[in-house]
């Protein structure tokens, strides 16, 4: 099944997004958002499926961090190329994933997060950004979208109450749902201070109103047998990204012993 065209341009666009001002705003922000919500605890194996582009991962006890993504990023971190509706990972076999935006740019986002939850381990947790369609920025969407269709506008700004009835339904629990940046996505940072005010005024003025959500979800405990098959595919996946992982640090130590 080929990586579609459209989605792929989609994911470019918002890449190239995160990179003006407003979208670095928000990086920020998601980043220090990460730092809370994210369980103090060891995670063998976490997995991030989105463009990336936040450090959801730093400062966490994490033996073996991946990516998935639709392309090789330049991040020095080990990056599987699939699909998300089609996850090269075992059921079972993940403790921490991150959807970062990943929904609101999916096709189907129902089996995205389906597929991401089979792959999580029973106790394990899930992590979901997305933007708030009831919010100042989703009001500039629907403007947007009447002049042009580029990332984020052209987002699917999912809301949140329909993503924690997919997590119920789909056996998990929802521990927390956060809101940030009460304020207008006005391009210029200076402008996004001015209205920094909105961000203490809106929990309490019009909570549930703001431009982004993250939940937190657990993933019950059920009884069963894990999947044989499913473990061997997952144990594959994870030894070649070691083996990448080996091969760049020789490849480095090479270089730097020819150099002296």
């Amino acid at each position: 099944m080929p990586l579609d065209i459209t989605h792929n341009l989609c994911l470019s666009q918002l890449k190239e997004w995160f990179s003006t001002e407003l979208g670095q705003h928000l990086i920020d922000c998601e980043s220090r958002e990460f730092a809370a919500i994210v369980p103090s605890s060891h995670w063998p194996v976490a997995v991030n499926q989105g463009p990336g582009m936040a450090d959801c991962f730093a400062n966490r006890d994490i033996e073996l961090r991946m990516r998935i993504g639709n392309e090789i990023d330049e991040m020095p971190r080990p990056t599987v190329v699939a699909l998300h509706e089609e996850l090269p990972l075992g059921r079972n076999s993940a403790d921490l994933v991150v959807l970062q935006h990943t929904l609101d740019f999916s096709e189907d986002p129902r089996l995205v997060l389906r597929e991401a939850i089979e792959a999580l381990r029973p106790n394990g947790w899930i992590i979901i950004c997305g933007f708030n369609p009831f919010s100042l920025w989703g009001a500039v969407r629907l403007m947007r979208l009447q002049s042009e269709k580029r990332a984020p506008w052209s987002g699917k700004f999912l809301q949140s109450k329909r993503i924690i009835d997919w997590l119920g339904l789909l056996g998990t629990e929802v521990e927390q749902c956060k809101y940030l940046l009460y304020g207008p996505p006005i391009k210029s940072l200076a402008m996004q201070r001015r209205f920094a005010f909105l961000d203490i005024l809106g929990s309490w003025i019009w909570p549930g109103c703001a431009g982004i959500y993250m939940l937190s979800a657990q993933k019950r405990n059920f009884a069963g047998h894990r999947d044989l098959k499913s473990s061997i595919r997952t144990r594959q996946v994870v030894q070649a990204l070691h083996t990448v992982k080996l091969g760049a640090k020789l490849e480095s130590t090479s270089v730097k012993s020819r150099t002296h």
